[in-house]
């Protein structure tokens, strides 16, 4: 049984999430400093509640403590899978009559029916124009199936 796994590119989330964790650093910082100087701000608690979010959410995940749920799509010969949402989309492959591949989406047309659906391609796999081209290497080996 062969599988083919598409993800993005994690490497640019890890760099986003670097830079959001050193500005909740930043901002408790100078909340830590105002605080020792005795000038509060009013509203000292918004600011305190976003410090702490980005620094325990993005710098969390920046050094890997915690992982998030990344889109990804699974080709197997079983059918076409995506996990770009909290539902999961899944096609098996003797229900489809047709496979086309765009840049933003892939196109499929039911067996009976005869309607059509799309499969969106998370904008962090269309990123990287080699997860385009294994996406199009196996789906033109697993529509042989179809076919």
């Amino acid at each position: 049984m062969k599988e083919i796994i598409i993800t993005g590119n994690h490497k640019i989330l890890r760099i986003w999430f670097t830079v959001l964790g050193i500005c909740g650093v930043l901002i408790l910082g100078g909340h830590t400093y105002n605080f020792f100087n005795g000038e509060m701000m009013e509203r000292w608690y918004i600011n305190l509640a976003l410090g702490l979010l980005l620094t325990i959410g993005a710098g969390g995940y920046a050094l890997g403590l915690i992982n998030l749920r990344l889109p990804e799509i699974y080709l197997n010969d079983e059918g076409i899978r995506s996990s770009k949402t909290a539902w999961e989309s899944s096609f098996k492959w003797e229900k489809l009559k047709h496979i086309e591949l765009y840049k933003n989406k892939i196109e499929i047309q039911y067996v009976e029916p005869g309607l059509k659906n799309e499969i969106p391609i998370p904008y962090l796999i269309r990123l990287n124009s080699q997860n385009l081209q294994i996406l199009n290497i196996g789906l033109t080996e697993f529509s042989k199936k179809i076919m």
